[in-house]
């Protein structure tokens, strides 16, 4: 299925934003674009100021704060996450490794495992990997996630 038609058919989408989308802005341009009009949130575990300074609501994204370790907007996050369960989900991992997979990987699998209606599209150059417990409801993207959402975005 193509991402385009998913962002159609979901009623809530969540962003995660890895490593891949340091310092790349052209990719915030073309993910406000898709997004425009959607119930959506984003997590992003980089701390560089591209996805916070990119145009998106802030109010709907959480990052990590250098000074305090923690991370801002965490409790927006859980209370949108929480009005995820059994609604029509798009979960779309963009560019995240396995420097902290307990933040999006590991939550991201969780939450397509158990929600019935959810979808997980996985997009990394090096890590695009599923595992079986979500395989029919996961898809695989083995390119640069930035380049992905640039393209996705043109055929809007």
């Amino acid at each position: 299925m193509e991402l385009t038609e998913l962002l159609k058919e979901k009623e809530k989408i969540l962003v995660g934003i890895g490593r891949e989308w340091k310092n790349r802005t052209e990719g915030c341009a073309a993910l406000l674009k898709l997004l425009e009009g959607k119930d959506f949130f984003i997590i992003t575990s980089n701390d560089d100021g591209t996805v916070i300074s990119s145009g998106l609501d802030r109010e709907k994204i959480t990052w990590p704060n250098a000074e305090s370790g923690e991370y801002e907007n965490w409790e927006s996050y859980m209370n949108w996450i929480q009005g995820t369960l059994n609604r029509e989900l798009l979960v779309l991992e963009l560019g995240e490794n396995y420097s902290n997979p307990a933040l999006m990987r590991w939550p991201f699998e969780k939450t397509v495992y158990i929600n019935q209606k959810a979808v997980l599209v996985r997009v990394n150059a090096k890590y695009a990997q599923i595992p079986e417990e979500i395989h029919g409801k996961a898809f695989s993207v083995p390119e640069n996630s930035v380049d992905f959402i640039v393209a996705a975005a043109q055929l809007c």
